[in-house]
């Protein structure tokens, strides 16, 4: 038997690669869901109205308008997998601009070049280590990369790098640079244990502690216009300020009610701004005291302003794109118009209406509607707590949140008070059945208009549950998978031991392992689709799924898991987070790309009724 089985997984899983493809998707177009992860900013030195963005997804986005508007800087995304740590424009040759970058994934980094104002990009790593950049700074002949490893140095434009913090092993993780503006062999690292400072150019390096916290992460170094020797650093531990170019410290916090503040700026007018993750605070009496300026949920990790325009400051925000003021920090607003880098977490449908998740993207987080199949988003967000999933039973929407389960009723939601405030991790629907499940187990809607009950089933924790040819499957994440009934669970033979159960456009899926299996009626065996996959339902009866195989492609399936359709993709398949499809057109959730879209040929299958789009996770 194990040998058979064995035999079946090998024919099974190279079976999808020898059939042809056709290529899906040459030219993809942006829903307009607004906002992003804006990690940094840079304005133009003698062009204050040319600002660039860099997000936590590896795109730059340029104003050319002070932010009323914005586009991408190049032709596509020229960074796919790595994080825009910091970017720097060149004070002598504003055509030149630099990028700080660090790997979403892992420890790597490194530093790119564009000599044409950001529209196309070489790397500048020569003899620097591929570990995480952070920062970025200038001065005269000189660059500097804040790193994992320490701080090092370029003389040459970037072309080689040399370790200036090599005899004080203790420089590690620096997060920030300052060069002093009246002084450029004076410079400044922040730590991840405070601060440190050398006098002659990098040469040599001593710590500047006095006053300042043991554990304080320094985030962000500024010197404050106008005042010779003053210093601000924010940390993870509030604020800092020093009158003494660092050889001492002064710690200030009232009025901010948050401690960790990656960013900060001292504006011409001598009020502060201090960026924390729950929100901006404003201080006009030299940090003595602060108030909030800005809603608490937005996290704010990059402020810039340019001299030219004092009252003007932009904010690079975690997920809520970058917001703008024109009164000097005393108030705040969206400027997204051309950003569309949003998380989305789901995707479904009800009648034409298409409904889009967004999480972890601060004011911009929440449900989102359109009604041209994802080109536009004219109602939202409506804000709920963090969504995990979307699914449509075909005349009510459903949302799993990490505080309960919600469901649409006419223009509001509600919360199901039968399963409490308890994260939901999944939900499913069927035109007449709803499945939803949280830590306690799976909790089902028989009908419409029928209360939620706990299903009984007491084969350890659950990890999935679906609904197949009208039959209840849970799978236990210590047992197998069960098909339950009125009559108590019966284990379900399965190719694998344990798994995730899934039920998409009439079949029965398992994944698990890196390993994903389907197959149609109960009595019909088990097909695999790949190894190491994972795959988003699109609602579709022809082609019910999108899968990210191990090599990185992305494929649309056809319903039996032949006639695979591969994805020309903007993106890396990897941050697929969603599909949908309406009518001719794919739509694709992504996480920091927002909603993509493209058409292709007629397909033959309509979207079923009640069809909810579901994720591997």
């Amino acid at each position: 038997m194990r040998e058979a089985r064995l035999a079946l997984r090998a024919l099974a899983g190279v079976a999808l690669l020898l059939l042809p493809t056709l290529l899906v998707g040459s030219e993809w177009r942006e829903g307009a869901l607004p906002g992003g992860d804006v990690r940094s900013l840079a304005i133009h030195p003698s062009d204050p109205d040319h600002v660039l963005a860099g997000t936590a997804s590896g795109q730059v986005f340029r104003s050319r308008d002070g932010g009323e508007s914005w586009a991408v800087a190049g032709s596509g995304l020229p960074f796919p997998g790595w994080v825009v740590s910091d970017l720097l424009v060149d004070i002598e040759d504003p055509g030149r601009v630099w990028a700080a970058l660090r790997g979403v994934w892992g420890q790597e980094g490194f530093v790119a070049f564009s000599g044409d104002g950001g529209r196309t990009w070489s790397s500048r790593s020569e003899g620097l280590p591929r570990h995480q950049v952070y920062a970025l700074a200038s001065a005269p002949g000189s660059l500097y990369a804040a790193t994992r490893r320490g701080v090092w140095g370029s003389r040459d434009g970037g072309e080689s790098w040399t370790h200036l913090t090599a005899a004080n092993p203790k420089i590690q993780k620096v997060t920030s640079l300052l060069v002093d503006p009246r002084n450029p062999q004076r410079l400044f690292a922040g730590t991840w244990r405070r601060a440190y400072r050398s006098d002659d150019g990098g040469a040599t390096w001593y710590g500047v502690f006095d006053g300042m916290v043991l554990d304080s992460e320094v985030f962000s170094l500024h010197a404050t216009p106008g005042e010779t020797g003053e210093i601000w650093a924010s940390t993870c531990g509030w604020v800092y300020r020093s009158r003494h170019l660092g050889d001492t410290w002064t710690r200030f916090q009232n009025g901010l009610k948050e401690r960790r503040t990656p960013s900060f700026q001292a504006l011409p007018s001598g009020a502060k701004l201090a960026g924390t993750v729950r929100g901006v605070y404003r201080s006009e009496d030299d940090g003595l005291s602060w108030q909030r300026v800005t809603p608490a949920n937005l996290t704010a990790l990059a402020i810039a302003h340019h001299a030219a325009r004092p009252d003007r400051v932009f904010l690079g925000t975690e997920g809520a794109g970058v917001w703008r003021s024109l009164d000097g920090g005393l108030t705040f607003q969206p400027v997204n118009r051309g950003i569309h880098a949003v998380r989305i977490a789901s995707l479904t449908a009800q009648g034409n209406e298409v409904i889009a998740a967004v999480r972890h993207s601060g004011p911009a987080s929440g449900i989102y509607s359109s009604f041209d199949d994802g080109a536009s988003y004219p109602l939202g967000p409506v804000r709920l707590p963090t969504v995990v999933g979307l699914a449509s039973d075909g005349e009510t929407v459903f949302a799993a949140t990490e505080k309960g389960l919600y469901y649409r009723r006419e223009d509001s939601w509600q919360q199901v008070e039968e399963l409490g405030q308890r994260p939901v991790r999944q939900v499913v629907a069927t035109n007449t059945r709803v499945l939803a499940r949280n830590e306690d187990g799976v909790f089902l809607r028989p009908r419409p208009g029928d209360r939620f009950s706990k299903i009984a089933f007491d084969r350890g924790p659950v990890a999935s549950a679906a609904v197949h040819e009208d039959v209840i499957w849970i799978s236990s994440a210590t047992e197998g998978l069960f098909r339950v009934g009125d009559d108590g669970s019966t284990r379900a033979a399965t190719p694998i031991e344990k798994g995730k159960v899934y039920a998409v456009a009439g079949k029965l899926l398992m994944a698990g392992g890196g390993e994903l299996w389907m197959r149609g009626g109960i009595d019909t065996p088990w097909q695999q689709l790949g190894n190491r996959l994972r795959f988003h339902s699109t609602g579709n009866a022809e082609y019910p799924l999108v899968v990210v195989e191990s090599d990185g492609r992305a494929r649309l399936l056809g319903a039996d898991g032949r006639a695979p359709r591969d994805l020309a993709l903007s993106v890396p398949a990897r941050d697929l987070s969603a599909a949908l499809i309406r009518g001719n057109r794919i739509l694709l959730g992504t996480s920091g790309h927002g909603v993509l879209l493209t058409d292709m040929e007629p397909l033959t299958a309509a979207v079923p009724v009640g069809g909810g789009a579901q994720t591997s996770r």
